[in-house]
This record gives C-alpha cells, sequence and structure tokens, in this order.
C-alpha cells in the first residue's frame, strides 16, 4: 500500500473512530435523559395516585379536583396497580394488573423505591407507608414518544456518521496526495538521474521543510557518488597507466630479444630488464591491494588490536632507514614525554603503521635528495603527535590538498620515481588508527607532515 493512500485510511480511521466516540456519546447521553425524565414522570403518576387513594380524606376538594385532572393526563400505555402488604390488589388502571415476580416485591420492600423495564415498558415502584398499612405502588407505560426521538436521533447519527466518514475519506485522499506532491516530485526527477547525468541535482521545493531536508540529503548524496565515480575514474586511468608503462617496457624488451639471435649477454640484459619492470609492476600491484583494503576495512582479516608504543616504532624505524641510507640521514628528537608510559600506546596494526609513517619518513628524504629528515615526537593533553620534516622540495598551497589523492604527483615531483600511491596509503593507514595528518609546506623549503593520534 503506497503511503498516500494508507495515510488517509489511517486518518480516516483515527477521525472516524473519535467521530463514532462523540455520537455514541450524545446517543446514549440523549437515551440516559429520556429515561430519566420518563422514570420522573412515572413517579409524578405514583404519587397523583397515592394522594387519591390514600389521601382522599385528608386534602381539600380544590386539591382532589386538582389532582384528580392530573390523574386524566395519562401517559402512554399507562398502568397503574396498587398492591396492599400481602400482595393483594386493591387498585388497576387495567382489567388484568401487571405480573410481578417476588424478587420485584421484596425489592421494592427493601429499597423503598426502584426503577427498573422489561423491553419497552418502563416501571416505577414505590413502598408507599400509611396509618392505614403498607402498600405497594407499582406505574409502568412506553415512552412512544422517547422512543421515537431515540430512534430519530439514531438515524441521525448514523447518517452523519457514514457521510463524515465519506468526507473524510475523500479529503484525506486529497490533502494526502497535496501533501505528498513534492515527494512524487522528488521521486520523478530522482529517477531521471543516470550515471551519465549524476551531475543533476533534485529540487525539493521553496518550503523549508522534510521534503526539502530530504532533497539536500539526497544531493549530499549524490556529490559523494559523483566524487566517487570520479575518483574512481580517474584512479582506473592511472592505475591503467602506471601498469601499461612497465607492460610496454617488457613487452618491447621481450620482442626485440626475439626478432634476433642475442649472445648471452644480451639476454641476460633482457631479463634484467624484464625482472625490474616486473618487480616495479608487483609492487605497484601490492599498493593498489593495500589501498583498496584499507578503503574497505570492513571486509579484510587485518588485526587492529596490537598495542603499539610510538616511540619504539620511530627507533625501530630509525634504526631500519639506517640499514639503507648514510647514518644520520633521519634525526630522532623526543619533545614533551608523558611520565606514564602508557600514554604512548595505542591501538592498531603495528606492521600497517609502521609501513604508513616510513612510507613519510622516506618520502621526505627522497625528496630532500638526502638530505637529513627531523622526527620529533611530543605527548601533550592525551595526544601523540609526530612531526617529520624534511628540507626538500617543497609543496605548491595549490597541491596540498590533492597530494593524498591516489596517482597525484605535483609537477614540481614528476622527476622522481614512484607512482603517487604512497601518501594515500599513509593516510588510509593514519585514519584507520583514529589519526589525522595535516601538511605544511613552501616551495623549495621543505615540508612538515604532522601526525596526531587522540
Amino acid at each position: 500500500m503506497k503511503i498516500g493512500k494508507r495515510l488517509t485510511v489511517q486518518f480516516a480511521v483515527i477521525v472516524g473512530l473519535i467521530l463514532l466516540s462523540v455520537l455514541v456519546s450524545v446517543y446514549s447521553l440523549a437515551s440516559f435523559n429520556a429515561r430519566y425524565f420518563f422514570y420522573e414522570r412515572l413517579k409524578e403518576r405514583v404519587f397523583i395516585v397515592a394522594n387519591i387513594f390514600f389521601e382522599k380524606d385528608e386534602l381539600s376538594k380544590e386539591r382532589i379536583h386538582a389532582f384528580e385532572e392530573k390523574f386524566q393526563r395519562t401517559l402512554p400505555l399507562e398502568e397503574i396497580d396498587i398492591y396492599d402488604d400481602s400482595r393483594k390488589v386493591l387498585f388497576h388502571t387495567n382489567n388484568h394488573p401487571s405480573p410481578l415476580s417476588n424478587k420485584i416485591f421484596n425489592s421494592i420492600r427493601i429499597n423503598e423505591e426502584i426503577e427498573f423495564s422489561e423491553g419497552q415498558r418502563q416501571y416505577i415502584g414505590l413502598h408507599y407507608k400509611d396509618n392505614e398499612g403498607n402498600f405497594f405502588i407499582v406505574a409502568s407505560a412506553i415512552d412512544e414518544t422517547g422512543e421515537k426521538k431515540l430512534n430519530f436521533l439514531l438515524l441521525v447519527c448514523v447518517s452523519v456518521y457514514v457521510i463524515s466518514l465519506m468526507l473524510i475519506y475523500f479529503f484525506g485522499k486529497y490533502f494526502s496526495r497535496k501533501a505528498l506532491n513534492p515527494i512524487i516530485d522528488v521521486v520523478k526527477q530522482v529517477k531521471h538521474i543516470k550515471l551519465s547525468n549524476i551531475n543533476i541535482r533534485v529540487s525539493g521545493g521553496k518550503n523549508n521543510d522534510e521534503i526539502q531536508e530530504l532533497a539536500n540529503t539526497f544531493n549530499d548524496m549524490l556529490e559523494r557518488l559523483q566524487h566517487s565515480f570520479e575518483t574512481e575514474r580517474v584512479f582506473i586511468n592511472n592505475a591503467s597507466h602506471e601498469l601499461r608503462t612497465p607492460l610496454t617496457s617488457i613487452i618491447g624488451e621481450l620482442q626485440v630479444s626475439l626478432s634476433k639471435e642475442r649472445n648471452q649477454k644480451e639476454l641476460t640484459t633482457t631479463i634484467e630488464t624484464t625482472l625490474n619492470q616486473s618487480i616495479q609492476m608487483k609492487d605497484l600491484v601490492n599498493s593498489l591491494l593495500l589501498l583498496t583494503q584499507i578503503e574497505d576495512y570492513t571486509s579484510t582479516q587485518t588485526n587492529f588490536n596490537d598495542e603499539i608504543r610510538i616511540d619504539e616504532l620511530l627507533l625501530d624505524l630509525k634504526q631500519n632507514i639506517n640499514k639503507r641510507y648514510p647514518e644520520k640521514i633521519v634525526k630522532y628528537h623526543s619533545g614533551a614525554l608523558p611520565e606514564e608510559s602508557n600514554n604512548l600506546i595505542i591501538k592498531g596494526n603495528k606492521l600497517l603503521l609502521y609501513s604508513a609513517i616510513n612510507n613519510i619518513i622516506e618520502n621526505g628524504i627522497k625528496f630532500s635528495n638526502e638530505k637529513q629528515v627531523i622526527c620529533v615526537l611530543n605527548c601533550y593533553q592525551q595526544k601523540i603527535k609526530i612531526d617529520v620534516i624534511d628540507q626538500g622540495i617543497g609543496i605548491d598551497k595549490r597541491d596540498v590538498e590533492s597530494i593524498f589523492h591516489p596517482f597525484f604527483r605535483a609537477n614540481n615531483a614528476r622527476g622522481f620515481k614512484g607512482h603517487g600511491i604512497g601518501l594515500s596509503i599513509s593516510k588510509g593507514i593514519i585514519k584507520k588508527h583514529s589519526g589525522k595528518i595535516t601538511v605544511t609546506s613552501s616551495p623549495n623549503k621543505g615540508t612538515t607532515f604532522s601526525i596526531e593520534f587522540n
């Protein structure tokens, strides 16, 4: 069931129940009042009969005449019976008095006065005490006028209820459709958005309401999707280009080798060149796989529960780098450190974090033409901060935000060996460790990478 129809039905049911409760209350109140006032009239008839039958000798002629006039104005199908204490009939208005059970007489005796009904006939019974003894007076009648009025009121209530339900349904349908029209418009707009025109944005109308908020949310999602598609397209193009280069070199070397007879030295050179290109391609593929896994960490089984002491990790890095580069090319400083060594521990994957920081340090060495790189560790306000400071070529301000994109290489970095993936991998790993990385740089003056862990 569509939302519009569901809203209409729910609205009709809720309002219908409220209206039904109101109409039932009106009818019940009217029925109660009708019965109450008719019982009051019956009670009045009982006292008129009692005064005429028992008090006649004590009343003046005028009073007797007044009671007799009232007695003549009977109620519809009225019956009045008087019984003595032994339940013998002393007076009745019809030839045959109404048969009453012993239970009713006992109830009248106990309660002095009772009201009850059988079918449409309403009764009132009175235990009348006189100096001549105790008597039972029972009056009954049918409220024909009241019943007609109640039946008419019931017909009116049913008619009002049915007509109101129809009006409620149709008006509810109209207003729900009117209220949902902006959503229908949004749906129509969304249906026309495809990959080829993903730059189109949805309009939620001029009202600052939930539908506008929905449209804004959808536009934000489209913005992210467009960015993801563009990033993926650039990623695929760059990856294809980077893979094509070593493949082309390998194919070229092999074709040249097969074009004519080669001596052992030439074949060895070809094999070495092919092997180097294959190793580069393997490194590139491994980097791409690692980058993909980091971006989608939930799909990997990588352990992120190692307890890593950052100061020890940096010392291990320095020792390993010294084996590949001249000693003192990386200088390590520890600034403000906490008294408790536990404050230098973070949870994560030691190998990945080692790789991320190592990559940043080696980038500094590479782009500094192997000048000294300084690594500074500080810990303050329960934050761990690592600064990697180089004296290299620097980064232009307009390129700072792009250096973490896969395959991006600034103009002044194109002469250096690499694929432009390392920083993307490092940023992804640091992010998975609840850290962040920032860059400050000036062309030809060096670059500082700052890594913070909370």
